[in-house]
Parts: structure tokens; C-alpha cells; sequence
């Protein structure tokens, strides 16, 4: 047993574990502390040593790893969006823009991960942010120790600054100090105002900082919210691989269901034949739920499948962050026609829509077209909503953009435009939703799974 330095007459025992500890060793070792033990076993210092040797192994394999990392689009990509957003700030007569949703950062430089501290201890504050100058031709990014290889995997943003502590008013004051002394802290100031994050507190302490600064603040999320709300071509590529993944998901669901099932094994399955296909995480919950009681903002549950039901399926493709949704229904059985028949003529929304919904069209145009084809569609009497919402860039905890029509609701000054993706939803007691790609040259569906009532035969 060899002496540790962890705390006075402790002692330290390895022994086979039947895994690996080190690249030299044939066994794994576990390790055992205890106290005024007698020595045996592998001295302390070789343990160390092949630990080094480990580490650095690893520290070799993780730059090259880094190095071969690259953000989602080309640099040419993020420079245009920088220019666009520069343009856009000026238009609006703003000189200095926060972002700190995590859409709007990875949209700008690419910048991806998994955490941002909004649900976090307030002594862990929400102060990812990314800073942008009308009039400098770049990013300046502030995050927390830890981030740098991230920032580095995903991210063309070349100025990164990092916090020198956790407290929010350390954070804020150096913040504020590296944009004063660059000459970036001046005149008006934009800030997410709406979205996570940061939560409230920490965003009134952000404005509080900025206006002790001597600068006026506004909200500038509306002015995000439309550069997002309108694609280039490249994001459209991406939704469109995101659908690829979408149909295969979907298939894949239909193809295990049957009764005894669960929702939640007909939901793993799904997962991972997107997975398989090269599908990420989706920023909500990918609903299966079945049975004549639907809720459609639910969680999949444990609930069996059984003969002659319904199981509805409401999934989104992902890559590289940017979604498609598509939602069907599916029979288990021999369905009724009567629900074909629904399902068939609810289907027809789709065509009507896509013909209508061209660039340039009102949206208050374009429902009453929809709502004089409902009337002769013979389902008039059913109730039911028809409308959509922005669909792209998005992480958790939502995939439901700021943008949204309702067919039900007076629309002033609404348009469709190209560049615009959203979802369509015709819940005519049917599900039916799809996504939908508006383009110079036509309005189109993206999903390639019939639009009518699925059918899975036990």
C-alpha cells in the first residue's frame, strides 16, 4: 500500500478490475483508500506515471480531433449572416446587439452545445453572449472557463473572452470593461428580450450594467427573429437532409407497431433509425401516443398498444441543429373508412395550400382560400384549426419558431416570403402536419410519407 498525498496516513490499493486504467497495463486496476494499511500492490508512483502517460496520449488525440473539427457551414456562410445582421442593425439605427439565445449564436458563428445555464444555481449565471458592432466587421464572444475547445469545434468566431469567475457581477463588470475599452460600448444597445436565456434576473442585471455603462438599451428580438425567419439557400439544405431523416423515422415507427407494444418502445425506435441515419436530438419531445384519448402535448408513456386504435406520431428530423416536423396517424388494423375517408379528404389542405401560399401572397388571402376549400371539402363541420409556425434553427426546450399563422385569426400586413420554412397543420380530427419550403419558384411539402391515414397490420 502506497502512501497518498490525499490527506495525511491514507493509504492507496490498486487490484484487477477486468476493464482498463491505463494503455500499459493488460487489467484494469481499482483503486482503494484506506487508512494506515500495510504497502502492497502497485506503487503509488508507478500508477501516476502511466496516468501521465495516459493523459498525454489523450491530450495528442484530442488536438488532432479539434483540428479536424468544423463548424456546420463554410466561413463564407457566417460572414454574409454577419453582414446581414450589420445591415439590419444599422437599418433599425442600433449600434450594438447582445445575443444570448442559443439559436441566434449558432445561427451567427456556429457556436453549439448542449448547456447555457439558464435553468441552472444563480451562482452559475446565464452570460453566454456573443456581441456584435454595426460598424466592425466582427464577433466578440464571452463565455465561462471550460468552453474553449467547444467554441473552437463549432464556432468561426475568432475573439473569445473568458469570464474570470462565476459570480454574475464579476462576470458583467468584465464584460463591460472589455467592450468599453475596445470602443464597442456605445450609443444604443439591442438585447434579447424574449427567449431563454438569460433568465430574468440576469438579464435585468445585464441592462442595469449596460445602462450604468451610459448606454440606452432596447429590445432587439424581433430584429433577430427575421434574419432566423428567412433561410439561405445552405439552412434550406439542411432542413431538407433533417426531412431525409424525418421519412426515415417515420417509416421506421410504423414499420414496429402493434399491439402490446408500448409507446415509449415504438418512440426508441423511431430515435434510432434517425439516429442511423445521421439524425440529432430534436429540441422537444418527439411525441408517439395512442388510444381515443389524444394529447398532443404530452410525453410518450407506457401505455400498450391495442388492435383497432389510433397511434399518432409527431416526430422532428435534425441536423446540424435545423428541424423538420411531420406528424400521421396510424391504424392498427383494419382502419374504418369512414377515418380514411376523413383522412383522404383532410389530405387535400395540403395541395390547396401549396398553390396558394406563394411568395408574396397575404396570409389572410391565402386562408380564405383555405377556408372556401374547407367549406366544399365536405369535413366543414368538423372542428378544427389550420395553421403553422416558423421551423429551423432550434434548441431545447422548443422547436416552435417566433413566426406563426392561424387561419382562424385576422393576419394585417402578414405575407409569405421566400426563404420561409413552417410547418403546415390540418387537424380536421385528423393529424396531418408537414413541413413546408416557400421558394421563388413554389411553395412544396417536403415529406415524402403519404399524407393520408397509415395502416400497421399485426
Amino acid at each position: 500500500m502506497e502512501r497518498c498525498e490525499l490527506e495525511p496516513g491514507w493509504y492507496c490499493d490498486l487490484h484487477p478490475a477486468g476493464g482498463f486504467l491505463t494503455p500499459h497495463l493488460d487489467e484494469g486496476l481499482i483503486v482503494e483508500y484506506s487508512h494506515d494499511r500495510p504497502q502492497k500492490g502497485v506503487v503509488m508512483s508507478d500508477f501516476l506515471a502511466d496516468l501521465q502517460s495516459y493523459f498525454a496520449s489523450e491530450e495528442m488525440a484530442r488536438e488532432v480531433e479539434l483540428a479536424d473539427a468544423s463548424p456546420a457551414f463554410e466561413p463564407a456562410e457566417y460572414a454574409d449572416r454577419l453582414d446581414r445582421l450589420r445591415r439590419a442593425m444599422s437599418e433599425a439605427g442600433m449600434d450594438v446587439i447582445l445575443l444570448s439565445r442559443p439559436e441566434s449564436m449558432c445561427w451567427l458563428h456556429g457556436y453549439t452545445a448542449r448547456w447555457y445555464r439558464h435553468g441552472g444555481p444563480p451562482e452559475w449565471p446565464a452570460l453566454t453572449t456573443s456581441v456584435v458592432r454595426a460598424d466592425r466587421d466582427e464577433v466578440i464572444h464571452f463565455d465561462f472557463g471550460g468552453e474553449e475547445e467547444l467554441l473552437s469545434a463549432t464556432s468561426v468566431c475568432s475573439d473569445i473572452r473568458i469570464y474570470p469567475g462565476e459570480a454574475v457581477d464579476g462576470a458583467l463588470a468584465f464584460l463591460v470593461r472589455e467592450l468599453t475599452s475596445a470602443g464597442w460600448l456605445q450609443g444604443l444597445v439591442g438585447r434579447e428580450r424574449r427567449g431563454l436565456p438569460p433568465d430574468q434576473r440576469t438579464g435585468e442585471a445585464i441592462e442595469e450594467a449596460i445602462a450604468a455603462a451610459g448606454c440606452k438599451i432596447d429590445d432587439a428580438t424581433a430584429l433577430i427573429d427575421h434574419l432566423l425567419h428567412l433561410k439561405s439557400p445552405a439552412e434550406v439544405e439542411r432542413i431538407e437532409a433533417a426531412g431525409r431523416v424525418l421519412d426515415i423515422g417515420l417509416r421506421a415507427a410504423v414499420e414496429v407497431i402493434a399491439p402490446g407494444v408500448t409507446e415509449l418502445e415504438v418512440w426508441g425506435e423511431m430515435m434510432l433509425a434517425m439516429a442511423k441515419a445521421g439524425g440529432q436530438p430534436a429540441a422537444l419531445h418527439e411525441l408517439v401516443a395512442s388510444g381515443p384519448v389524444f394529447l398532443p402535448h404530452a410525453i410518450s408513456g407506457r401505455r400498450a398498444l391495442r388492435r383497432d386504435e389510433i397511434v399518432y406520431l409527431d416526430p422532428c428530423g435534425v441536423v446540424d441543429r435545423y428541424h423538420a416536423n411531420a406528424a400521421r396517424a396510424v391504424w392498427i388494423g383494419d382502419p374504418p373508412e369512414a377515418l380514411v375517408e376523413l383522412y383522404h379528404r383532410a389530405s387535400g389542405g395540403f395541395r390547396i395550400f401549396c398553390a396558394e401560399a406563394r411568395p408574396g401572397r397575404q396570409v389572410e388571402d391565402v386562408g380564405k382560400a383555405m377556408k372556401a376549400w374547407h367549406e366544399d371539402s365536405g369535413i366543414s363541420e368538423i372542428p378544427s384549426w389550420c395553421g403553422g409556425y416558423d421551423l429551423g434553427l432550434a434548441f431545447p426546450p422548443d422547436w416552435v419558431g417566433p413566426w406563426m399563422f392561424d387561419f382562424d385569426e385576422a393576419a394585417p400586413g402578414k405575407v409569405f416570403e421566400a426563404g420561409m420554412v413552417t410547418n403546415l397543420e390540418c387537424l380536421f380530427g385528423t393529424l396531418l402536419v408537414d413541413t413546408i419550403i416557400y421558394a421563388e419558384d413554389g411553395t412544396r411539402v417536403l415529406s415524402t410519407v403519404p399524407r393520408e391515414l397509415l395502416v400497421a397490420t399485426p
